[in-house]
């Protein structure tokens, strides 16, 4: 055998398990990638955050709800949020009270939004932790076996040879 599938059989079972966990680790990453730019919305932040900012100093609450939906995102969710808390308070209450109100919306609606930007990166940890002991358990399997040769009573030297270079080439890869 020779190519890649040759040195994986080299390198033993363990080899296979590290495959595995990157491949896992691979689609995690393409899984947190499209969140992430489906999470940012249509339109870049700085320009929605400037047609937010326009349309609220114009006083038009009826274009910012518009806005928020169409941005679609984090940010138009957060901010449609905030406008339905604004809707429901009315007018009602002072300046403070509105302000302490809608950073406690914000604040809830960002820990709901965080918490879905955070999901599975306890996958992407485990992983890291798990391959790094998975490749050093291999090289402690191929030392093992190379020791294993070289204490071979009634070898031949060709046949421990041949076994320490195989322990040795599983120890590498």
């Amino acid at each position: 055998m020779t190519g890649t599938i040759a040195f994986i059989v080299k390198g033993g079972p363990l080899v296979a398990v590290l495959l595995i966990l990157s491949i896992i680790s691979v689609s995690v990453v393409i899984e947190r990638y499209w969140v992430m730019r489906v999470a940012s919305g249509r339109v870049r932040f700085s320009r929605f955050y400037k047609r937010l900012e326009d349309l609220m100093k114009k006083g038009d609450i009826v274009a910012v709800e518009k806005l928020a939906k169409e941005q679609k995102g984090i940010y138009g969710r957060v901010m449609e949020a905030l406008i339905n808390r604004y809707k429901m308070l009315g007018g009602k209450v002072d300046l403070f009270t509105l302000k302490d109100d809608l950073n406690e919306t914000m604040n809830e609606q960002m820990a709901i939004e965080s918490s879905l930007l955070e999901r599975n990166l306890i996958v992407m940890a485990t992983i890291g932790s798990i391959s790094t002991m998975t490749g050093l358990l291999g090289t402690v399997i191929g030392m093992i076996r190379c020791f294993a040769a070289l204490s071979l009573v009634g070898a031949t030297a060709a046949t421990a040879s041949q076994q320490l270079a195989v322990g040795i080439a599983e120890a590498l890869v």
